[in-house]
């Protein structure tokens, strides 16, 4: 049987995509499976440690003779968490603007949403400023301080890449490239916040629940 070859005309198929159609989209979207299992195994390693203690977290011992809770205050949490959340919805219409090439508003919603990552930034500065257990006085503070730093890296990495890319938007025209680069920004940023949500409940409420 003959064989014949099949020739399909692609010259009208676009030159760029968006979305799960691009290579690059898998590759951010495996980064942040790779980071979020990361977080989990810090979130595992603390319920390990709990369930190896009879009281958790362990009291602190004063210089004095007293003793004091380790559990941090979630005052300043709640902040960070609203900045981020906020920021999370500041990134969809980031995104959207992005896929649909609106200079002006993608230059704004890129903007506000790196301001509210700055703010979040700021906030967990407090945060560790008010934890009460440092990171070397037992295995509760260790693992407290590990989940904190850890999210906080992710948090810093994505606000680097917000602050490029907001620079550049507002000197630049947005090309179909950099508008990819956009979304991609967007999706490491979900990523940030939607794993901050089980990091927060571990270190500010699960304390509560576990004693």
């Amino acid at each position: 049987m003959k064989t014949s070859d099949v020739v399909v005309d692609a010259s009208r198929l676009p030159d760029w995509a968006f979305g799960w159609r691009t290579p690059l989209w898998w590759g951010m979207l495996l980064l942040i499976v790779i980071l979020v299992t990361l977080i989990f195994m810090m979130l595992g390693s603390y319920f390990f440690l709990a369930a190896s203690f009879e009281i958790w977290p362990p009291p602190l011992r004063e210089t004095t003779g007293g003793i004091r809770s380790p559990v941090p205050d979630p005052s300043m949490s709640l902040a960070t968490t609203g900045l981020l959340l906020l920021s999370g919805a500041s990134a969809f219409f980031t995104d959207r603007a992005a896929r649909r090439m609106n200079q002006m508003p993608l230059r704004l919603e890129l903007t506000l949403t790196l301001f509210l990552s700055i703010g979040a930034m700021v906030t967990r500065v407090a945060e560790f400023q008010r934890l009460r257990v440092a990171y070397n006085h037992n295995a509760y503070g260790s693992a407290v301080w590990g989940i904190l730093g850890l999210h906080s890296t992710l948090l810093y990495a994505g606000c680097v890449m917000l602050l490029v890319l907001g620079v550049w938007t507002w000197f630049n025209r947005v090309d179909h490239k950099h508008a990819f680069d956009v979304t991609l920004a967007c999706l490491f940023w979900y990523g940030v916040v939607a794993v901050w949500l089980p990091c927060w409940f571990v270190v500010y409420w699960s304390p509560g629940l576990l004693t």
